[in-house]
């Protein structure tokens, strides 16, 4: 979901030209309702009582789970926020350069400077482009006290989703998140998220140093296709028996890491930030329930980088990253949807001639599956 910004102009070209129109209808979610035929078994009681019901219930608590995702309707642009860090000066010109995919959304942006800075700001751009901004100090300033990380606007950044989540008083219910040169396409978050409920707590990425967990809702044997119209049938192909996989039932918790990895000392499965990360409004009131846990968390964590200590107090306050899946049901680690660079992948060339590939007919299926999906 997020190429580098150097490519921007050739990855909307082919977005637009091979990919599909806002304008349509998102898919339902009847293909996955089969999920919720699974075993009860497979989610433990505890599982099925925290879902809503128990064990002599079936599986009714994984299809209200799902069904309560239907019933939100199609998701618009008033259901998201979009937050990051950035700074005054030159770097303010990538930031100003993703306008043109998040045109509509309110954006938060925490800068350093003052309260006056942000203030100014706002006035400027929030009529004409939907932005906001607030000022937090610099690592090693202010109430960071210490420094925390390599980068000065590490804390800041790891902050700003609680920032955002103040600012627009949870008057949302999906957050996107990651560096400000980070690119999401819309269409590709509401196709991920049409199965998703906000009232549910998620940390949705599938690019992080270690998966977790999948969605309650995954089925090993009817997985996730994303958005398949015009394409024809997924090319899918059996999913190892071996790959262990957990279904976040009702979600992904801190304490259902790897015990092999946490026994090698790991305090959270690290996000990889530029690659982006999907928050549920439930998520953001959980983790800020508590007056200034996230701030202290922050306080007392160091890390290599902003992903890394926004990663550690998500683990503290008991969430770990959800998987989509999308990798797991393809069978191909390039299905990840949550991309640090394409430019760095073998969709490289696509980018780079995109009236080519056009003209060539070179964007074969998975070409074309991941202009839809990532």
């Amino acid at each position: 979901m997020s190429p580098s910004p150097l490519n921007v102009f050739c990855v909307f070209l082919l977005a637009l030209l091979l990919g599909p129109s806002s304008a349509e209808p998102l898919m339902g979610v009847g293909q996955l309702l089969a999920g919720a035929n699974r075993n009860p078994s497979e989610l433990g009681e505890d599982g099925l009582e925290e879902l809503g019901g128990h064990k002599d219930q079936g599986n009714q608590g994984v299809r209200n789970l799902i069904e309560g995702a239907a019933h939100q309707g199609p998701l618009t642009k008033g259901d998201f926020v979009i937050v990051f860090s950035s700074v005054m000066g030159e770097r303010m010109l990538l930031a100003h350069a993703t306008r043109s995919w998040r045109q509509g959304i309110r954006t938060l942006i925490a800068i350093n400077g003052s309260d006056e800075d942000a203030k100014k700001l706002t006035d400027k751009y929030s009529e004409e482009h939907n932005e906001f901004y607030v000022a937090a100090p610099d690592d090693g300033e202010g109430y960071w006290g210490r420094r925390h990380s390599h980068y000065a606007g590490d804390p800041r950044a790891a902050y700003a989703p609680v920032l955002a989540h103040r600012y627009f008083k949870g008057n949302y219910k999906w957050m996107l998140t990651g560096d400000d040169d980070t690119l999401f396409f819309p269409h590709a978050v509401k196709t991920l998220l049409k199965d998703y409920d906000h009232n549910t707590i998620h940390a949705i990425s599938d690019r992080t140093e270690r998966a977790t967990c999948v969605p309650c809702f995954f089925d090993r044997n009817n997985p996730p296709t994303g958005d398949l119209r015009g394409l024809g049938p997924p090319l899918t192909k059996p999913l190892d028996a071996s790959i262990q996989i957990t279904n976040a039932c009702p979600f992904c918790k801190s304490s259902m890491e790897s015990p092999e990895w946490l026994a090698a000392g790991w305090s959270s499965s690290g996000l990889y930030g530029g690659a982006g990360l999907i928050l549920s409004k439930a998520a953001m009131d959980h983790v800020t329930a508590e007056k200034d846990q996230w701030l202290n968390c922050i306080i007392n964590s160091e890390g290599q980088g902003w992903d890394h200590l926004l990663s550690t107090c998500l683990w503290s306050a008991g969430v770990s990253f959800t998987n989509p899946g999308y990798a797991y049901a393809y069978g191909y680690n390039y299905y990840t949807v949550f991309k640090a660079d394409w430019t760095q992948s073998d969709m490289e060339s696509h980018f780079k001639t995109p009236l080519q590939t056009l003209v060539s007919d070179t964007c074969d299926y998975n070409c074309k599956w991941r202009i839809r999906n990532q």
